[in-house]
């Protein structure tokens, strides 16, 4: 590294936290001419998320082989940790040298920010000078140091402004919109919603205090005060604007840069350095009856009485971010066909280069790594595989034909000459699908939404996995082909029509099955056979019979797909296995046999009418799972449904056709 680079260590890149923090540090890092690379962790010990804790597995990466120092945000990350635990894992990274941000952790510079003040002087203003007859406290559930200091400094104001407590009713939720709108709705079922003021413990759930106070025909600020807490950017353009507390986070970022900088130089640094936020006075807490009183000049940094109305700039940004969702959603929806490698490589650029993204490099292990738990360190293997890349900086790109580029992930984060680091921020994220993890990326992030690039990601994820089932799957295959001895591949193929046999397909259709429950995948077992069988082969012969039958084997293996599993399991009985494939697909494949058959018939190539009918079992099954020789039977009473149907069908159309 020629310059010097630092990693900040955050929970999620989705967050207005997030991007306002970031925008500090990217700030200091472009004017002191550093390289910037964000590693979101998810939250630490989060036992609500199934698979979240997978996130961690790229801090693995960070060793003074590509970076120089730290920046960890701790306050997104005590919910779930203790400061000691919490203050034990930063140490985890030494010798680093580490900044902290939002609390103080023994040995290691803090940035902390001082909100009693801002938050007195944003409550005070509100018992004082409005009525709260009765008050609503949103807090937050959990070990949150953050909502616990901001609770105490509610009661205290409550104290010194002689205002009963027994007014207040107490919720608890999860700093986000869904669980306060929740627990209001659950309030307002079982008692009178009558509250004068509604204090959340952050503007993300003061958001949806204010749109289910609109929602019950009550104004704010008219009928019901609303404040939150943290200044979200959205806040200033809420309808109405909303009163809050300004953490200064931007200015958080840009000094913990600036502090861990001065670290990296040799210099000292206090302990602790404190920041002091600020109130933020908006129309959500201002009535006709409080804008007259003088002291609210004195404390107003944002102050706006005026409505706000839906700007042509608003709608635009909506749009905007509308047709983000959607191309990430076309996207996945892509991402659900099969696809090779090779397919893969063609692809993955162009679509990356399409969100705006300047500069990405794709890396996957050799093989996945199967981590079933919670965990704080990742056992980084020592090989992994650059499946793509590319940098408008150097102009460096792979191509399908460019030869795989291997290397110890523990040794380099990249090899050299891959990207471009800068002070425009790399971001690097764990590919990881269920319990299994695959590799990470970099990427330089464009003019996106955050959280597009978030889905974005997890697309990417999904579609790395289903490239791993089908080569594990079609390896399997070749393997047991190529290193089998000739006995054993007559034993496990058809003669007739070349494809496995029952044998076989128990074998390897099993294996299959295996590794999509391993990504918990999910698909169809199918049984068919032929319309008339017995009749044909009494009426032309067995030769003609069998001739039938490799007509209908051609068929199935046309209209399925190459990687699925197919065999002649006994007779004009055949089976599939058929992962990831949906019952809208399997009835679309079914459409296309009908049509296969029809053609062959009108050719006029064959003395009698060829028709196959198909029956499906999903799995995996309630009660089967993934075990195949329990969905074949499930798949074959399926089939017999589906055969009497097409009876009854041929019996009840008209003669003339009958004949035909």
């Amino acid at each position: 590294m020629s310059k010097k680079r630092i990693a900040l260590l955050i929970d999620y890149i989705v967050s207005d936290y997030s991007e306002t923090l970031l925008g500090g540090i990217r700030k200091y890092c472009n004017e002191a001419d550093l390289e910037f690379v964000v590693f979101p962790i998810g939250e630490l010990h989060n036992s609500r998320s199934s698979f979240d804790y997978q996130y961690v597995a790229v801090t693995s990466l960070i060793s003074p082989k590509n970076v120089d120092g730290i920046i960890m945000t701790s306050g997104t990350q005590m919910h779930f940790l203790s400061e000691k635990e919490l203050g034990s894992y930063i140490s985890s990274f030494k010798p680093l040298p580490t900044v902290n941000i939002s609390s103080v952790m023994p040995n290691i510079p803090s940035i902390i920010v001082d909100i009693k003040t801002a938050y007195r002087a944003l409550l005070t203003h509100i018992f004082r000078h409005h009525r709260h007859n009765k008050i609503g406290f949103m807090g937050v559930s959990g070990n949150s140091m953050e909502g616990h200091e901001r609770t105490v400094i509610f009661r205290e104001v409550l104290r010194d402004c002689g205002v009963d407590a027994n007014s207040v009713v107490f919720w608890k939720a999860n700093f986000d919109y869904e669980s306060a709108l929740h627990n209001l709705e659950n309030y307002s079922s079982r008692h009178k919603f009558d509250f004068d003021v509604l204090i959340a413990l952050n503007d993300e759930m003061a958001f949806a205090c204010v749109d289910y106070c609109l929602k019950k025909g009550l104004s704010v600020p008219g009928d019901v005060i609303v404040a939150g807490f943290d200044n979200l950017s959205r806040s200033a353009s809420y309808n109405p604007p909303l009163s809050s507390v300004d953490q200064m986070l931007e200015y958080q970022g840009y000094h913990a840069a600036k502090t861990l900088e001065k670290l990296l130089d040799g210099g000292s640094v206090p302990a602790v350095q404190t920041i002091m936020a600020k109130p933020v006075f908006r129309q959500s807490t201002c009535t006709a009856e409080c804008r007259i009183h003088h002291d609210l000049d004195r404390t107003c940094t944002d102050f706006r009485l005026l409505d706000v109305h839906v700007n042509n700039e608003a709608v635009s940004d909506w749009y905007l971010k509308r047709n983000q969702l959607l191309q990430a959603s076309r996207f996945f929806t892509d991402g659900q066909f099969d696809i090779t490698l090779d397919q893969f490589k063609i692809k993955i650029n162009r679509e990356l280069k399409s969100f705006g993204i300047t500069a990405a490099a794709v890396v996957v292990y050799e093989k996945p790594i199967e981590m079933t738990s919670h965990f704080d360190y990742f056992n980084l293997p020592h090989k992994a595989v650059l499946l793509s890349a590319f940098d408008y900086a150097n102009s460096f790109e792979t191509s399908i034909n460019s030869e795989s580029v291997c290397f110890d992930p523990n040794e380099t984060m990249l090899p050299q000459g891959i990207l471009e680091f800068s002070s425009e921020e790399m971001v690097v994220m764990s590919l990881f699908h269920n319990t299994l993890q695959f590799g990470y990326i970099l990427f330089r992030p464009g003019s996106y939404d955050s959280a597009v690039y978030d889905l974005l990601v997890k697309v990417l994820s999904s579609l790395v996995a289903t490239i791993y089932t089908y080569t594990v799957a079609y390896d399997n295959q070749y393997r047991y082909l190529s290193k089998a001895e000739e006995l054993d591949i007559i034993a496990n193929t058809d003669e007739l029509t070349g494809i496995a046999n029952r044998r076989g397909f128990l074998n390897l259709g099993q294996a299959v099955l295996n590794v999509s429950e391993s990504l918990g995948q999910r698909g169809l077992v199918i049984y068919c056979d032929m319309d008339g069988m017995k009749k044909i082969n009494d009426t032309f012969g067995h030769e003609t019979g069998d001739n039938a039958i490799i007509q209908e084997s051609r068929i199935l293996k046309k209209c399925f797909r190459e990687n699925d599993v197919l065999a002649r399991i006994g007779g004009d009985e055949f089976a599939i296995v058929c992962p990831e494939l949906s019952v809208r697909e399997f009835e679309e494949i079914k459409a296309s046999i009908d049509k296969e058959c029809e053609a062959l018939c009108s050719s006029g190539k064959l003395p009698y009418r060829l028709s196959i009918s198909l029956g499906y079992a999903e799995f995996p099954s309630p009660h089967i799972g993934y075990k195949l020789s329990r969905l074949l039977a499930e798949a074959d009473s399926s089939l017999y449904i589906e055969k009497r149907a097409r009876k009854a069908a041929r019996n009840d159309a008209p003669s003339s056709a009958a004949k035909s």
